[in-house]
């Protein structure tokens, strides 16, 4: 159990995760589990060298559950090798009857995501609660 000061990840269940050829002076991929979603917590630059670890987070978290949360709230570059990988989960969950929604994006990699319209996609939510109660169907928890 991961006790955080956060209260949306008090309860967070942290999963076990194998990307460890990622840098982690570049990037941190870390899988939650809370409220019947997993939770990919990215971090740092989701570029050409490091979308691969993204990819294996997404596929791990599927693996683990239909419904998706990626929180994006540490992120601090995306280019369009991360925008391919969020693309290609999207197509993957929705095959599948699942979901995938966004947590918190910086000002820069919110820009990229409304600039190639992958936030029509994709809800994105100020919050990890947002995007939970979102995911669960819960009036007002729009992003």
């Amino acid at each position: 159990m991961l006790v955080t000061n956060e209260p949306d990840r008090a309860y967070a269940q942290v999963l076990p995760l194998d990307v460890d050829f990622c840098r982690e002076d570049q990037a941190s991929f870390r899988l939650e589990q809370t409220k019947g979603s997993t939770v990919v917590v990215a971090g740092g630059e989701v570029d050409l060298f490091t979308s691969p670890c993204l990819h294996e987070a997404l596929i791990a978290a599927a693996a683990c559950s239909a419904h998706l949360i990626i929180d994006l709230q540490a992120v601090t570059f995306l280019d369009s090798t991360g925008l391919g990988v969020l693309a290609g989960a999207y197509t993957r969950v929705r095959e599948q009857d699942g979901s995938i929604s966004l947590v918190g994006p910086s000002g820069l990699v919110r820009e990229v995501l409304h600039i190639t319209r992958l936030d029509d996609a994709l809800p994105v939510y100020a919050s990890l609660g947002d995007a939970v109660a979102g995911q669960n169907g819960v009036p007002g928890a729009g992003g």
